[in-house]
């Protein structure tokens, strides 16, 4: 069923696996109800909000960057996954490995500066959508609706991107990143709490830099 893979990693179900260092943290997560019912009002609008065209499986290695004719170019690939969706799952999932990469960075002692993609990315979509939004066909939806929307549109991203970061540890596809450390525990332990904020605090994470604060925060 769609939106399975968003619920999964709550409940028994053969698909997860996890790092046996992490039995305590997955038991937490399918008890913990405050995250239970947040993540399924996640999986709902997963499943009934058609917003937009979207990747399905959006990460920096399905995005080139380059120039054409003195022009930045970019382009998106492997969309075998596409479907019709909230604008917030491709950014959520985006901003999951960007956070997840900068984890990974944590542990081998080269903090980088992936979690600013969080950043970039936020801020050219917001600037993007603006510059179109007088092209609209419903003019009804006005400026001052525009601005609620690009606040849900934030507020779900970071919800779905934590719930990407989850499932990619503790459901049924695990993320390199984390798995070819030479110890994944600390960091995946961390990338499951972040995961947690995100969700829970969705809608109090009004920013890029609270986001930062929080990832740079001991995170229990």
């Amino acid at each position: 069923m769609p939106g399975d893979d968003l619920s999964e990693p709550y409940i028994e179900h053969a698909h997860n696996h996890w790092h046996p260092a992490l039995d305590d943290l997955a038991a937490a997560f399918r008890a913990d109800t405050v995250l239970r019912t947040v993540v399924a009002d996640l999986r709902h609008v997963f499943m009934t909000s058609a917003q937009a065209l979207l990747h399905g499986d959006l990460h920096s290695g399905s995005v080139m960057v380059g120039e054409r004719q003195g022009a930045h170019v970019v382009r998106v690939f492997d969309p075998e996954f596409s479907f019709v969706g909230p604008i917030g799952f491709d950014l959520g999932l985006y901003w999951a490995n960007a956070l997840v990469s900068e984890e990974r960075a944590r542990a081998l002692g080269a903090l980088t500066d992936h979690g600013e993609q969080l950043r970039l990315s936020s801020e050219a979509f917001e600037t993007e959508f603006r510059r179109l939004w007088p092209t609209r066909v419903d003019t009804f939806f006005d400026d001052a609706y525009l601005g609620r929307f690009l606040r849900r549109v934030w507020t779900e991203s970071l919800g779905f991107a934590g719930t990407e970061i989850i499932r990619r540890i503790i459901g049924f596809a695990h993320l390199t990143d984390l798995t070819t450390l030479p110890d994944p525990a600390p960091a995946s332990r961390r990338a499951l709490l972040l995961g947690r904020e995100l969700v829970v605090r969705r809608t109090e994470l009004t920013s890029p830099d609270a986001v930062r604060d929080l990832v740079a925060s001991p995170l229990g």
